[in-house]
């Protein structure tokens, strides 16, 4: 587990990165910028995607989001003199409040809750069927409504 929260903060890591050279190259190498951008998100996809293998995706996202935001703002500020009133950090400690909030609400061994996955194949389809196929009627005058009741 603990090196699923290192790949999440990894990725964390590249999408801040990424943002803020962005943003950095912005005006004067627009090719750059966009470079930098889209190779930040793109690893930074690559890392968060691995840590939700076993992390689960609400929990991963949020804390994705959230830290990436804090980060962004905080690097935003330090190095572009961007503003920081204090309804903006008002607004970074909800997001984190947030995000301890989703943390504290898991349950379950291995501190999440596990589910089944639903079926995407109607019951009244043959075992065999695949979730993409469709049902065929079973007799020539039935139809999905009927087979769905």
């Amino acid at each position: 587990m603990r090196t699923a929260w290192l790949l999440l903060f990894i990725g964390i890591a590249f999408e801040v990165s990424g943002t803020t050279g962005m943003r950095a190259l912005a005006a004067s190498e627009p090719a750059w910028s966009l470079a930098s951008a889209t190779v930040g998100i793109v690893i930074s996809y690559f890392f968060a995607s691995r840590a939700m293998e076993t992390i689960p995706v609400g929990l991963a996202y949020a804390v994705w989001s959230g830290v990436g935001l804090a980060g962004i703002s905080l690097l935003s500020w330090l190095l572009f003199a961007e503003a920081m009133p204090p309804l903006k950090l008002a607004g970074l400690a909800l997001v984190t409040a947030g995000m301890v909030a989703i943390n504290l609400g898991k349950t379950g061994e291995g501190g999440h809750t596990a589910r089944p996955a639903a079926s995407l194949v109607p019951e009244s389809c043959a075992p065999e069927t695949s979730a993409l196929d469709t049902c065929a009627p079973t007799s020539p005058t039935e139809t999905a409504h009927d087979r769905a009741r």
